[in-house]
């Protein structure tokens, strides 16, 4: 499985999990901490969550899920050997 476009990926995850609030669009991290942030302001990463790119995960929302930047580097160091397995 080749890898997607991770700007395609990005777009179809913010449309799949933004909603509009009275300071515009927002997203709320998904790995767990549910902080709400301004996607076009805040460093954020499409995760693939529950079945992992190297496995065949689809690149679609619900399997990729908005996560901001410092909360996905611990996740990824956390599944990194489950990773590097499936390579």
């Amino acid at each position: 499985m080749s890898r997607g476009n991770s700007t395609v990926i990005r777009r179809k995850v913010f449309n799949y999990f933004r909603y509009q609030t009275e300071h515009g669009w927002r997203m709320k991290c998904q790995c767990g901490c549910e902080t709400e942030f301004n996607p076009a302001k805040e460093k954020w990463e499409a995760h693939h969550d529950d079945v992992p790119h190297v496995y065949d995960g689809s690149d679609e929302p619900p399997n990729v899920k908005p996560v901001l930047y410092h909360c996905h580097k611990p996740i990824t160091a956390q599944q990194k050997t489950f990773i590097a397995k499936g390579q």
